[in-house]
């Protein structure tokens, strides 16, 4: 062989091997979907339609940014419009817990990016009148911030910031944005260039933080669950599994045989028909058989996808009760843990995880301005310094008026939420406290009062 010949063999094998370890890091890097920017109401325009096409641009801006950026894998903005629009979602209004969780499954993306448009001023400054014409100074101050989420821990890994501003002189400040909207003429105006600045300072701000896209929780790939057919009854088949190994009712899956052949390790497989769980008993179940190519016979194989009910199964962090529990409490919906106790000078944190048996609201409260409890010599104290918190979100006493704390969230099965209670005038020498009220409430359950008595200070978290 040639010396040329050979080059190009070791060229052409050479740029295979690199193709094969990119689309390797490509295959193995987070997925992330831009949800979109959360309007606060554009001071500027009342035109929804206008503030909406406006709303949609800055998305697509820093989701085509993000992924020139190659950090990590964006899902196409496409699909993600797709998704919102399964779950009629507004562009522009805010995004709770559940739907979020919906969309990234949708999507098959555990990291969302949720934006804000916490700023967006447009003032009209001093005007100069030449003739019949009037001439007007624009100043233009965008703030954008953005969250990034984790759907299966259900918390803010990070947040992203970006400013920016412009100014420009014209006629009338309708010239600005004009009649109708036009992605290439709105870049051109301060408007345009104000948020252009703002969503590439974003940007940046995402780059510098592109290790929190690897905080991301992981959960363990599913694999499919087997059972072996044992028996014939009319049109249904039993099968030797059931709920205990992770089958539900409705759930569909395929009926398949396996066929031993010579001079090869792993048997043959045939896939005879679509089938259906009709009944779950704990260890054995029917299922139904949907126009089989074949016969089934006794020795056939049903195979399933692991049920989404069933994923607390396969992870053994939700089989047993966290470690060193206070307290557990039981409702239809939740199993709540109270787990451990932290004092920061006078402020006391009495955190719990909250895990639902089903999707459903959880709500923490204190029930009144001024909450008392029962200090370490079982003296009386009141303080209205209080606040609750579930996953990332919290709400505290505020104003001249206290506002109570009161917290409301959606918590997802499969998707334990921290929770928090935490109120203030302990006394610093405080080891213990006597007597506390926490309080909670739910759908079915209605208001509950959670008494700890002698709760221990000294072990901090």
């Amino acid at each position: 062989m040639s010396s040329l010949k050979r080059f190009k063999v070791i060229l052409i094998f050479s740029l295979v091997f690199v193709i094969v370890i990119l689309a390797g890091l490509v295959a193995q890097a987070e997925r992330v979907a831009v949800i979109g920017f959360e309007s606060k109401g554009l001071a500027w325009t009342k035109d929804k339609n206008l503030e909406k096409d406006i709303i949609e641009w800055i998305t697509n801006q820093y989701t085509d940014k993000l992924a020139q950026k190659e950090i990590v894998t964006v899902v196409a903005r496409s699909r993600v419009s797709e998704a919102l629009s399964q779950l009629d979602y507004t562009k522009g209004e805010p995004i709770d817990l559940s739907a979020a969780s919906q969309i990234g499954r949708l999507l098959d993306s555990n990291l969302l990016i949720i934006g804000n448009i916490d700023k967006l001023e447009v003032t009209k400054s001093a005007e100069l009148s030449v003739g019949p014409l009037t001439f007007s100074g624009i100043e233009v101050d965008v703030k954008l911030t953005g969250r990034l989420f984790d759907i299966i821990s259900g918390s803010v890994l990070t947040n992203y910031t970006g400013r920016g501003q412009a100014t420009e002189t014209r006629v009338e400040i309708q010239d600005v944005v004009g009649d109708y909207f036009s992605d290439d003429d709105f870049a051109n105006t301060s408007i345009g260039s104000a948020i252009t600045s703002a969503v590439d300072e974003l940007i940046r701000d995402t780059v510098e933080k592109k290790e929190s896209f690897s905080k991301v929780a992981k959960l363990p790939k599913l694999k499919p669950i087997e059972a072996e057919v044992v028996a014939k009854i009319g049109q249904s088949l039993v099968i030797d599994k059931g709920f205990k190994d992770g089958l539900k009712e409705e759930q569909k899956g395929k009926l398949i045989r396996k066929l031993e052949i010579e001079d090869r390790e792993e048997p043959l497989e045939i896939t005879l028909a679509e089938v259906k769980l009709t009944t779950v008993d704990e260890k054995t179940s029917l299922i139904s058989v949907e126009k089989p190519d074949e016969t089934p016979e006794v020795g056939d194989i049903a195979r399933f996808e692991l049920a989404d009910g069933s994923i607390k199964k396969v992870i053994p962090d939700l089989e047993e009760p966290p470690d060193n529990v206070i307290k557990e409490i039981e409702t239809p919906e939740f199993t709540i843990y109270i787990e451990h106790v932290n004092k920061d000078g006078n402020l006391v944190t009495v955190h719990g995880t909250a895990e639902a048996k089903k999707e459903a609201e959880l709500n923490l409260f204190f029930p009144e301005e001024d909450y008392n409890y029962y200090d370490n010599k079982g003296r009386r104290v009141v303080t209205d310094n209080t606040e609750v918190s579930i996953g990332s979100i919290t709400s505290k006493t505020s104003g001249y008026h206290h506002r109570i704390a009161n917290l409301t969230e959606t918590i997802l099965k499969n998707y334990p939420q921290s929770i928090s209670w935490t109120f203030g005038n302990v006394p610093e020498d405080a080891d213990h406290l006597a007597r506390v009220q926490l309080y909670l409430s739910t759908k079915s359950a209605g208001q509950i009062e959670i008494t700890l008595e002698g709760l221990s200070l000294i072990n901090e978290f």
